[in-house]
């Protein structure tokens, strides 16, 4: 599928999304990219189009790879590769869209793939993945006498069905000599085979291949670690509430609620002021922080809760979605559910907040 097709279907995925149409145009609090990303690194877990499409290619170079007996193989085999084997190949001249197609996704099973050792005929030694810690071998000892292209039988004594330790020890560090002793080696000597390190079957699988490249795309991002902020996820995704309440959670969290301070960063004009205490700048923090119907709300609950004076928003939920009091996480979470409900009907139905009701309510909920 091309790219521009990929990103077509991505837009409109966000537009269903964010409820917007041809008639009514909604605001993208998060791009589709963030969005995207797993539930447990701050997404929503949707599946990127365009990585699919890149892992279902590589189940087709996957195909190719294995050495299989399709109509496909035989014909690409024929125009493209006739005299090596697919992971070598060339792209070569006047290709055609789905040769060019499969092998973007190449670097995929070149990345995924290892080798498993048999008879050593099919495996590079110094260009494929063969070794268990997934490493191309980059270094050799000054006397080691393997040319650039030399196959892992080279290694392998064919007469006892054992490693040649004497080379290997003189041709590599310790280290790796140890490994590559370390790989069993049947006395058959069956021929090599590529198996998918990421499932246990061995088997190469979209799903995997998809993790793969999405772990790869957030490994070439910069940043800071996100350690503290994937628990976070992790804990609003298993919290004991309905998913609407978590979806809320996670909002929240993201700090992509429409407050007016939300709002005026999207180039919204309007009044900025807290429409409940009439106070302060209505910010996340400042709603779900220091807004004094909060902190009545809070101390009128069974939690009993006063607010920190010195604590951050995420840190705060995080506490209470770590904390062991499972009925205590749920009537929290409600509760900052129930309080945004009812923020919005003072000020789009001009209904007055009574936290002792929304306590009620919240309870009953519960």
């Amino acid at each position: 599928m091309p790219v521009g097709c990929c990103k077509d279907i991505n837009s409109m995925l966000a537009k269903f999304w964010w409820g917007s149409n041809e008639e009514k145009r909604k605001i993208y609090w998060l791009s589709w990219e963030r969005l995207s990303r797993a539930k447990n690194d701050g997404g929503m877990g949707f599946r990127g189009i365009e990585e699919f499409n890149k892992a279902l290619l590589g189940k087709h170079c996957w195909r190719l790879a294995t050495g299989g007996s399709s109509l496909l193989e035989k014909i690409f085999k024929s125009r493209y590769y006739p005299k090596s084997d697919f992971m070598c190949a060339n792209e070569g001249y006047q290709p055609s869209y789905a040769w060019r197609s499969i092998l973007s996704a190449r670097t995929l099973v070149e990345k995924g793939g290892l080798w498993r050792i048999g008879d050593g005929r099919k495996v590079r030694i110094w260009k494929d993945i063969w070794m268990p810690d997934m490493k191309i071998i980059s270094s050799r000892n000054n006397n080691c006498p393997l040319s650039d292209d030399a196959l892992v039988m080279d290694l392998i004594d064919v007469d006892t069905k054992q490693w040649k330790r004497d080379m290997i020890y003189s041709c590599f560090d310790s280290g790796t000599a140890k490994q590559i002793i370390s790989i069993p080696l049947s006395l058959r000597l069956p021929s090599d085979t590529l198996v998918w390190n990421w499932e246990k079957d061995g088997a190469y699988s979209v799903r995997s291949a998809y993790h793969v490249i999405c772990d790869e795309k957030e490994r070439s991002l910069p940043g800071p670690s996100v350690t503290r902020k994937n628990k976070v996820w992790k804990e609003i995704w298993k919290a004991p509430v309905p998913n609407k309440v978590k979806n809320f959670m996670w909002r929240l969290t993201k700090n992509i609620l429409p407050t007016r301070a939300n709002l005026h960063k999207k180039g919204i004009s309007l009044d900025l002021q807290c429409p409940l205490c009439h106070h302060e700048v209505e910010t996340t923090n400042h709603l779900f922080l220091h807004c004094d119907l909060m902190k009545l709300t809070l101390f009128a609950s069974h939690l009993g809760s006063h607010m920190p004076l010195q604590v951050d928003l995420f840190d705060w939920i995080l506490s209470w979605l770590t904390c062991h009091d499972t009925l205590g996480t749920q009537l929290f979470c409600t509760i900052l559910w129930k309080f945004w409900a009812a923020r919005n009907n003072v000020v789009f139905r001009g209904d007055k907040l009574e936290p002792v009701c929304l306590v009620d309510e919240a309870m009953s909920f519960v």
